[in-house]
């Protein structure tokens, strides 16, 4: 069956399962995955519209957790073939159906990210993006890097992949004249990261911090001593203000209000995500939309920080 895709643009939800099941009822022959993670009962449901379907699927993915069944074994017997590349590295979490259309942003495949976070994913059929998209899935298929220059291109991308990002946060950061917020997982929050980017806010403009009120399950022990107690003792502190809501975020996003761009994303507030891991994110520059975000986020309501937490320390 096939269902009408949701329309283009900015899509920030805490059930992202409907955006990537109509997504991925349309497919005709193609459809390519890069997720950190993704379970094999979540991938069999959100695939079950195209098993009868002459389509070709490739996931790239750093773990395949809960594995229950032989995937590619499964498939063996209905026209619909997955290929599974395995990538330690990846971070990035992007969909391309038929070489058309892209979703790009904070999803994983899985129950977490497709039923319960607030992720924020952008739906486009921007070509240019999407060759670039296409040119990274085959690049770490091929286990080579990615040599071909793309200019002017809304899809930036990291690690050994590309230099878009940090780097394109930095030059965002530097011209801000207005003020910046940032969303963000709490767990995924680092106080090494913030400081660059303080460093980086060179007309000193507010930034504020959206981040979850309480720690994901069995995550807080990825947090260093410093950010849990810079986070604990928080006050105020001159253009910094810091906003706990109740709602579960793992939303990556950074909105530069005064330059009218975003960038919704997958690259968490961390060293590895900064330094190491392969992540994929998309400018948006459209205002109609970065305000859709930023309403969505008023909407949420504010929480407390659970401070009573146990932590293990980090290097």
């Amino acid at each position: 069956y096939q269902l009408n895709d949701f329309s283009e643009g900015v899509h920030i939800s805490n059930s992202s399962y409907n955006l990537f099941n109509r997504f991925i009822s349309n497919t005709k022959s193609v459809l390519d995955i890069t997720t950190n993670v993704f379970s094999d009962k979540d991938l069999l449901e959100i695939l079950s519209s195209v098993k009868d379907r002459d389509i070709k699927v490739r996931i790239v993915t750093a773990r395949h957790k809960d594995k229950k069944y032989d995937l590619e074994k499964f498939f063996s017997d209905k026209k619909c073939k997955i290929e599974i590349y395995s990538c330690p590295k990846n971070h990035s979490k992007i969909m391309i159906r038929d070489n058309e259309k892209m979703i790009i942003g904070s999803s994983n495949l899985d129950k977490f990210s497709l039923n319960e976070a607030l992720e924020t994913n952008v739906l486009t059929s921007d070509k240019n993006a999407i060759d670039k998209a296409i040119s990274i899935i085959n690049s770490i298929i091929q286990n080579k890097n990615l040599r071909k220059l793309y200019e002017n291109n809304k899809l930036v991308c990291s690690g050994t992949l590309a230099n878009d990002l940090p780097l394109i946060l930095k030059e965002l950061l530097e011209g801000e004249e207005n003020g910046i917020t940032i969303i963000m997982p709490l767990q995924l929050f680092n106080k090494q990261i913030l400081d660059k980017i303080k460093g980086w806010n060179k007309n000193h403009v507010k930034i504020r911090i959206i981040l979850s009120s309480s720690w994901a399950s069995g995550e807080n022990n990825a947090v260093d001593k410093k950010t849990i107690e810079f986070l604990r003792n928080f006050e105020s502190e001159e253009n910094l203000e810091v906003i706990f809501k109740k709602e579960t975020i793992h939303s990556k996003v950074y909105v530069f209000e005064g330059q009218n761009k975003a960038l919704v994303s997958s690259m968490n507030m961390t060293p590895n995500s900064w330094s190491s891991s392969l992540e994929a994110g998309y400018l948006v520059l459209d205002k109609k939309e970065i305000k859709k975000i930023l309403d969505k986020i008023d909407e949420l309501e504010n929480g407390e920080l659970e401070k009573n937490v146990d932590f293990v320390e980090t290097s």
